[in-house]
């Protein structure tokens, strides 16, 4: 009785262990595919373009706000 339990024992483990190096082998194919794409990414113009456009966008949503939070009456007018 003790063999058969220590045998149905060996085999979950094995069978943990074998999904532990799958999900091991998934992480690392998941980290050097990233890593491929984010070298590539790097030196790529769209990026600075990117960032630009982020900034403008982030000023011009500034100055409509300043835009149409100015008073035209002047202070202390009604």
């Amino acid at each position: 009785m003790a063999n058969q339990q220590t045998t149905e024992a060996n085999r979950w483990l094995s069978a943990l262990s074998a999904v532990a190096a799958v999900l091991l082998i998934a992480a690392l194919i998941f980290c050097g595919v990233s890593l491929v794409g984010w070298l590539g990414a790097s030196g790529d113009e769209s990026v600075q373009f990117a960032t630009d456009r982020d900034d403008v966008l982030r000023v011009g949503k500034q100055e409509l706000i300043n835009f149409y939070t100015i008073d035209f009456k002047g202070p202390g007018t009604v």
